[in-house]
């Protein structure tokens, strides 16, 4: 996709992925930063768009992954009071730091898959959606979604056995 054709339909999405956040409960600035983080990402993926049917269909995926990533992210940090030390109820510290890694060390690897493999994994993962629905909210082949999933999983899979085979 040229850049002329990108900047003609750059409104449109970021219109929907500003709706797509506040439609998983993002305000008004969480909105602007998820539609402007969709937004790079479509450009990032320029040459590839072309081949999808509705890019309309990734740019809401995307902004809905980044809104539900955010709100983990909150829940995640409440456990941390504004000094940054550690609520007194809960786990000890040692296990919170412990948990706060992987999650990080998690977050990393997700965040290293290509963006349609990231998709995939979250829409069957988190979302549960059918291999069908998967393939129609992508615009790619339900084979496609299966081997994409499965390749998702299997980096991943790779990636855990040597984190623990460093650990050890």
């Amino acid at each position: 996709m040229d850049e002329a054709t990108f900047t003609g339909q750059a409104a449109r999405w970021r219109g929907i992925a500003i709706g797509a956040c506040k439609a998983c409960g993002g305000d008004t600035a969480l909105a602007d930063d998820v539609a402007q983080d969709v937004l790079v990402k479509l450009w990032l993926m320029r040459d590839e768009l072309d081949s999808y049917q509705h890019v309309e269909r990734l740019a809401h995926v995307m902004a809905r992954h980044l809104t539900i990533d955010h709100h983990r992210r909150q829940r995640h940090d409440a456990g941390m009071s504004a000094t940054g030390e550690v609520a007194a109820s809960g786990p000890t510290p040692a296990e919170q730091m412990e948990a706060l890694d992987d999650d990080h060390w998690l977050q990393r690897r997700l965040a290293s898959l290509p963006s349609l493999q990231h998709s995939v994994l979250q829409l069957r993962q988190v979302e549960h959606y059918s291999y069908a629905n998967i393939a129609a909210v992508l615009g790619i082949e339900e084979s496609s979604a299966r081997t994409l999933l499965s390749r998702a999983r299997k980096t991943l899979l790779e990636e855990f056995k040597r984190k623990l085979r460093h650990e050890q």
